[in-house]
């Protein structure tokens, strides 16, 4: 396909995500507090929490709560990379004496080092899109900044949440794992076992050195991802005899968010809309069995791609599908695959699918249904549209490598017959 007919997803692209973007910005500067306001989290009430929550709990080097009943348990579940990282950035002001809104959103240094760290991870994740788009030309501008306007992006900045870093280190690897030069790639290695060590499910990208049957590169990930994920626990007290507090205390979180806060990006989306309680519970068990189904059908046939950005999509989106608590920030980690899709040369008319479904999921245009229970139509849409690509990419992965396995049966009869 020529480069006339790449630039016409593009330019449908910048102009949907413009409008899109534009009704947002009518209606947000209308009413501040309207439902435009919904693109932050519970409108801004709890500013930059996952930012100051996390360098609250590790103030006292104790975020697991060593030998103690801790009835936050479910709160205390992050790897302890996340808070000593914290711990650091949390020295700024008291967040050990002070209470958290004084210290953290109150206090003026807080509130700056915050900002700036925010500012500071998210420039790093900007810069690899742009450097990793390949136009020369305007659309190397517009195309990034628009994606940096979407829900996700702003919902993840106002959280104040790790996650462009984790986000960051796992693109890294994605484009540098192949990389000629050994220490960049090294580097990438390197990088993501830091992510894994972070948000623990970037460690997922690690199988596509398996697909190339690069078992020494990967024993070799694997041992960077258990010294970041475990070494840290020496810094705190306890030292490692926190391990089985912190898996008590993940079971605890998975327990919580499972029927509290509603994840957002997998069928068990769609039991949160459920008021009866017992069915709920019932819809919800059916759909976490249908989530982890598909998440493993797509994990093992992810390779059978002919094109890379359809791998790389694939296992993003297990990455955002899996977590119990897969909130509008696990999309950061879709931002690549946009990318790579627009870099892509050769296009299908099927990809206009795709590019609609990624405009869906970028949105910023708050659609918020006011019934007996308030949800939001635009997260609803979001979700819709991760798991539709899912389910397509899978269905496509699929198809190949039965055909793949049917011709090499077709062979092995016809070689053993002769």
């Amino acid at each position: 396909m020529n480069s006339k007919c790449k630039y016409n997803y593009e330019k449908v692209f910048i102009v949907a995500m413009s409008v899109l973007i534009t009704m947002f910005l009518i209606g947000f500067f209308k009413d501040f507090t309207g439902n435009q306001a919904n693109i932050f989290f519970v409108k801004t009430n709890d500013y930059m929490a996952d930012y100051h929550n996390v360098a609250k709990y590790s103030a006292d080097r104790d975020p697991y709560k060593y030998g103690a009943e801790d009835k936050l348990a479910h709160e205390h579940a992050y790897p302890p990379l996340s808070y000593m990282l914290f711990y650091y950035l949390g020295r700024c002001t008291d967040y050990l004496n002070l209470e958290l809104l004084t210290a953290g959103r109150g206090a003026t240094m807080g509130l700056a080092v915050s900002s700036f760290f925010m500012f500071f991870i998210s420039a790093i994740f900007i810069v690899i899109l742009y450097d990793t788009y390949n136009d020369k030309k305007v659309y190397k501008f517009l195309v990034p900044t628009l994606m940096l306007l979407s829900s996700i992006f702003i919902f993840s900045f106002e959280r104040g949440n790790i996650i462009f870093l984790a986000a960051s280190g796992s693109f890294f690897f994605i484009l540098n794992y192949k990389n000629e030069n050994k220490v960049i790639k090294e580097i990438a290695f390197i990088l993501l076992a830091f992510a894994a060590a972070l948000k623990a499910y970037p460690a997922i990208l690690g199988i596509l050195l398996l697909f190339e049957k690069r078992y020494k590169d990967a024993i070799r990930l694997a041992v960077y991802g258990i010294i970041f994920m475990f070494l840290p626990f020496l810094f705190f007290k306890g030292g490692f005899g926190n391990i089985p507090i912190w898996i008590n205390n993940l079971s605890a979180n998975s327990a919580a968010y499972n029927y509290g806060i509603f994840p957002r990006f997998n069928f068990r989306f769609f039991a949160s809309r459920i008021l009866d309680s017992d069915l709920k519970n019932l819809i919800y068990k059916v759909f976490s069995f249908l989530d982890f189904l598909l998440c493993g059908l797509a994990l093992i046939t992810s390779c059978f791609h002919k094109t890379f950005w359809k791998t790389i999509l694939q296992l993003l989106l297990i990455i955002v599908i899996l977590p119990v608590n897969s909130a509008e920030y696990c999309g950061l980690y879709l931002f690549l695959a946009i990318i790579l899709f627009f870099n892509e040369k050769q296009k299908t008319k099927f990809d206009w699918v795709y590019l609609l479904l990624f405009i869906l999921i970028l949105n910023p245009y708050q659609i918020i249904y006011k019934g007996e229970q308030e949800w939001s139509i635009t997260v609803a849409l979001m979700n819709i549209s991760a798991s539709i690509m899912l389910i397509l990419l899978t269905i496509e992965s699929s198809i190949v490598a039965f055909s793949l396995m049917n011709n090499k049966f077709k062979r092995s009869v016809n070689n053993t017959s002769k």
